[in-house]
């Protein structure tokens, strides 16, 4: 008897996600993101230590964006900020050329379409998770530690006790002439008003809280 019924086995097509894909959608939700999928890729294709470089980039963008988060404590700077927009676009840019676009070719040359491409809804759905969570930590810690600047606060509280003034029949005709702040600490505030009370200039001392919401205000005769 012949084998002509013997049937010859077809090659196990591999599960992945479209590289090209992962790469685009890491415009958005990082090189984290693609840097994930291209190491499960490289996983699938028998190659572990290209999913371990992935893996590196991984992690490497994971401490950029600590990193990151910790400028939300640092005092405003434009220098400071540049330098986070070009490392952050470095860290996309260096990723896609030294991983996505290679994982991508490798793809078309060695297989075309000839693979299983996996679904996107979970990795989507994880990927927008993680990037509006990191946002919403962002926000919060900017709230908590915004402190502003002494002379923008002062120029908040001036209309505030002229507004409290004008209630008092006897300092409806008062005039500031100057509100000077200074950061004492937390979300505390010092100095002084310069004023016209009753025709006579009057320097007062001023005591400020602001909780980023609520300013409260307090007014003292100098020396008191």
């Amino acid at each position: 008897m012949g084998d002509s019924n013997l049937q010859t086995a077809e090659p196990v097509r591999p599960r992945l996600w479209n590289p090209n894909a992962a790469a685009n959608w890491s415009l958005l939700l990082t090189p984290a993101f693609g840097a994930y999928l291209h190491a499960a890729n490289w996983r699938a294709l028998g190659k572990p230590e290209r999913a371990t470089t992935n893996m590196v980039w991984l992690w490497a963008t994971v401490a950029f964006l600590v990193v990151n988060i910790g400028t939300v404590f640092v005092p405003d700077s434009k220098a400071i900020e540049g330098v986070m927009q070009l490392a952050g676009l470095g860290l996309l840019l260096g990723w896609y050329f030294t991983q996505g676009r290679p994982q991508a070719r490798f793809v078309k040359e060695k297989l075309g379409d000839n693979y299983v491409k996996k679904g996107w809804g979970l990795p989507l759905m994880a990927g927008v998770a993680g990037v509006g969570g990191y946002v919403a930590v962002i926000f919060f810690l900017a709230v908590a530690a915004y402190k502003p600047d002494p002379k923008e606060l002062a120029a908040e509280v001036k209309p505030l006790i002229l507004q409290e003034w004008q209630k008092k029949p006897e300092l409806r005709g008062a005039t500031i002439q100057d509100v000077t702040l200074v950061h004492k600490g937390g979300n505390t505030y010092s100095g002084f008003v310069d004023a016209t009370l009753a025709g006579k200039s009057e320097r007062l001392m001023l005591e400020v809280t602001h909780d980023g919401q609520t300013i409260l205000w307090q007014l003292k005769a100098a020396g008191n």
